[in-house]
């Protein structure tokens, strides 16, 4: 939802050979991912307009996005509802502040190889 921190994780992703694309907008996700078809999307929880958990319910609700990979950036950390995330299928929560290292491995864990 920052763009300093969409530009530093995007830095470190592209680094490590992942293909990056963002948005700032929850609105702009759908069409985004529609076009895309991501191995995995990094998704923050509190965006402008659409909410990141409505994100989640939208692309659960479509057959050809609902079994992307997603994981959850918050600055929620433990109390977020876990039930939100539970009926959105989310993967991971990581909670801010994080390092790109531990965002990597948590990529690395979920996306699979090739």
């Amino acid at each position: 939802d920052e763009e300093p921190i969409q530009i530093l994780l995007s830095y470190n992703l592209e680094s490590e050979g992942y293909r990056v694309r963002h948005t700032a907008e929850g609105e702009d996700v759908i069409p985004l991912v529609a076009g895309e078809r991501p191995d995995l999307i990094l998704l923050d929880w509190m965006l402008p307009g659409i909410s990141g958990i409505e994100v989640c319910r939208l692309l659960r609700a479509k057959p050809e996005t609902r079994d992307i990979p997603i994981i959850m950036l918050t600055a929620r950390g433990h109390r977020a509802p876990l039930a939100e995330l539970a009926e959105t299928n989310v993967r991971t929560l990581l909670a801010k502040p994080f390092s790109p290292r531990e965002l990597l491995a948590l990529i690395r864990n979920t996306v699979p190889e090739g």
